[in-house]
């Protein structure tokens, strides 16, 4: 994939030392960063991507996927294969069990871009037809009236799509969107849902710089390298308010676009579940671009107080004098950035005495029978003996090491097909007092990690492990106990 150019924050109006208190607050909440990136004037002032996370991996975008699905739906109407008041029913008259309901008759395709459909809540498929299901279900009000939030909506765009133009939406976009960006098929990654649709409510995965691109994108009016590639007039049009979510939740979101958020100070911002940015400001020619896994804590303040804290009110308009001490010790901090980790330290009095011990656990919903641990003063690995096979998760001692997938194996199987975890996982372990040892373990390739707790007590050897993350287990939140 082409990169956009590189430059120093003060080229372009930023501090170095504005930068750094960001960074610093967002480590202080224990936020889990894994990419965070500062585009202006098309050029990159910031970037830092998070060990075990790389810049040239594909990231889960959730939610931020939903803009996508509004872009190629753009490209659908200027084309002609599609209008925003066409009426849903009329398009897949097949999948109607018999007369429909009225409000569902009601429903145009303007109604699914703006969430002003017939469904008041997110709700999940139950069956593998997703856009059958939500032509067949039983509303709760006469679109085009109130903001409700499902991502099935969302879904049924790609689904008019791909019957209209006889290829899938991420087919549909290649030529129109991501080639013309410099984006190469190795950069996306589209889920399908049962049915061979992509999963255009939340199943994109996309490179940082794939991101960043498609924020400056939208930035520039849909003109990239001074080629119109976007419909003329299709971002102001997609990315004004058109519905009021002021209910959606506690957070500064008071109007909904066509899947896009307006935010404060005229931005707008493709925003996806647990920390998913892409946040444009036109008012000051800004991108933020941010990645994490937030489920444990308020995924709100990464992409929108901090940022507007510390970042965008501290903005110059013209470039500023270098900061050579300031950028320096930025540069320092993000040489290795790891994954936030709780304070402790990397060895302790403990760490000779457990190592090689093999402890045979009481009954758990792991059937695992036993667990040991082998330690050194760098890094260790954690053995579960099952009851058919024996996982190991190696760790580093403040650092990641990389590993398999096979806690994430264990995840209840989802509608959303076509899943692959190809980079494995990374996990780093600290002693957060001289008995309790933690272990945070990071599925790569998606929103998922472990925390894995192992305390040595006087009376009892504990090993407790919790997942976070968009996978549902029914093995997981897991204990498993040794009795002294």
């Amino acid at each position: 994939m082409s990169k956009l150019e590189r430059v120093r924050p003060e080229d372009v109006g930023i501090s170095p030392s504005d930068i750094l208190k960001w960074l610093e607050a967002l480590n202080q909440t224990g936020f889990i960063t894994h990419h965070l990136m500062l585009l202006r004037y098309g050029k990159v002032a910031f970037e830092v991507h998070y060990s075990p996370f790389r810049s040239d991996v594909k990231h889960y975008l959730c939610s931020c996927s939903k803009s996508f699905t509004a872009i190629a739906t753009g490209f659908a109407i200027a084309e002609g294969l599609t209008f925003l008041d066409e009426h849903i029913v009329d398009i897949f008259p097949d999948k109607l069990d018999g007369q429909p309901h009225e409000y569902i008759a009601a429903m145009t395709v303007r109604h699914l871009l703006v969430m002003s459909t017939v469904y008041g809540d997110v709700h999940e498929p139950e069956t593998n037809d997703w856009t059958h299901e939500f032509l067949n279900g039983v509303p709760d009000h006469y679109p085009g009236t109130v903001f409700g939030y499902d991502s099935i909506g969302t879904h049924v765009l790609c689904d008019i799509i791909q019957l209209r133009s006889k290829k899938t939406v991420q087919e549909f976009l290649t030529p129109r969107l991501f080639k013309p960006l410099g984006i190469d098929d190795d950069d996306i990654f589209w889920k399908f849902n049962p049915g061979g649709v992509n999963h255009g409510g939340g199943g994109l995965s996309l490179t940082p710089e794939a991101m960043a691109k498609f924020g400056q994108l939208l930035l520039n009016d849909g003109k990239w390298n001074g080629k119109q590639i976007l419909p003329a007039g299709w971002v102001d049009e997609a990315t004004s308010g058109h519905v009021s979510c002021i209910t959606c939740d506690g957070t500064y979101k008071d109007f909904y676009g066509y899947k896009f958020w307006r935010t404060q100070d005229n931005g707008y911002a493709c925003l996806g579940l647990a920390g998913q940015v892409i946040l444009v400001h036109p008012d000051k020619e800004i991108v933020f671009v941010g990645a994490a896994n937030g489920f444990q804590t308020d995924y709100h303040y990464f992409h929108k107080t901090y940022f507007w804290q510390y970042i965008y009110p501290k903005i110059n308009d013209k470039s500023i004098t270098y900061e050579n001490e300031n950028y320096k010790k930025l540069i320092e901090k993000t040489r290795f950035p790891e994954v936030f980790l709780p304070a402790g330290k990397k060895t302790s009095p403990m760490a000779k005495q457990v190592s090689g011990q093999i402890y045979s656990v009481n009954e758990n919903k792991l059937l695992c029978n036993k667990f040991w641990l082998d330690l050194n003063e760098k890094e260790g690995t954690l053995h579960l003996k099952l009851k058919k096979q024996t996982i190991k998760i190696p760790f580093g001692f403040g650092y990641h090491k990389i590993g398999d997938t096979a806690l994430n194996d264990f995840a209840l199987k989802t509608t959303q097909a076509g899943e692959a975890y190809p980079n494995g996982s990374g996990a780093a372990g600290v002693w957060v007092d001289e008995r309790t040892l933690v272990i945070q373990s990071h599925v790569i390739d998606t929103l998922q990690y472990f925390i894995i707790t192992c305390h040595f007590g006087e009376k009892a050897v504990v090993l407790q492990i919790r997942p976070y993350g968009v996978y549902s287990f029914d093995v997981f939140p897991c204990s498993l106990t040794y009795m002294i």
